[in-house]
């Protein structure tokens, strides 16, 4: 079997593919967009690799792997998806200090042919979207928190009169009107 190590970032991913005897077939970088993932498959055909022989990996980090992920296993590849702190230990473990995108690609690689590796989960779409806007609202929710806390230190210094009045809170629809 082959294994495809794909180290992932921002911009670009960098491939590492192994033979079944764990030596380098190719190394190669795409763009990280939809376009370049078209020339990734037409790559993989013209190595004659069916795809039941190819497993491939990636780390979960950041949010750069989704695109990607995606669109490989909308292709019929076989996709692992591996904690970056698995992968991270295996590095370690290969004493591979250096950080490099080909040795990324390589460790991941390897992670794959040892078959020692944790699968992650993905979640399906519907929950990806509830956990982001349960985020988004939580983070609107701290922001209002803030503006608020602004408010009231500035009327402090501006009207400190304000809390011997009936007005407790400044923003009821009462106190916006008469200030």
């Amino acid at each position: 079997m082959f294994h495809l190590g794909i180290d992932v970032s921002k911009k670009s991913c960098r491939y590492l593919l192994l033979n079944p005897e764990g030596q380098k077939v190719r190394s190669f970088s795409l763009d990280n967009t939809h376009e370049t993932f078209q020339n990734l498959l037409k790559r993989l055909e013209d190595l004659s690799i069916p795809k039941e022989d190819l497993l491939i990996g990636l780390e979960a980090s950041g949010g750069f792997w989704e695109n990607l992920y995606s669109f490989l296993k909308e292709n019929g590849f076989h996709v692992v998806l591996l904690n970056p702190y698995h992968t991270s230990k295996f590095r370690e473990a290969l004493a591979q200090k250096a950080k490099t995108d080909d040795i990324d690609a390589l460790v991941i690689a390897q992670l794959l042919r040892t078959g020692e590796y944790v699968q992650s989960q993905v979640a399906e779409e519907l929950i990806q979207s509830l956990r982001e806007l349960t985020k988004l609202r939580y983070e609107l929710m701290t922001e209002r928190k803030n503006y608020k806390r602004q408010v009231f230190s500035l009327l402090s210094i501006i009207f400190p009169e304000l809390e011997k009045t009936a007005l407790k809170n400044p923003f009821s629809i009462a106190s916006m009107a008469i200030l």
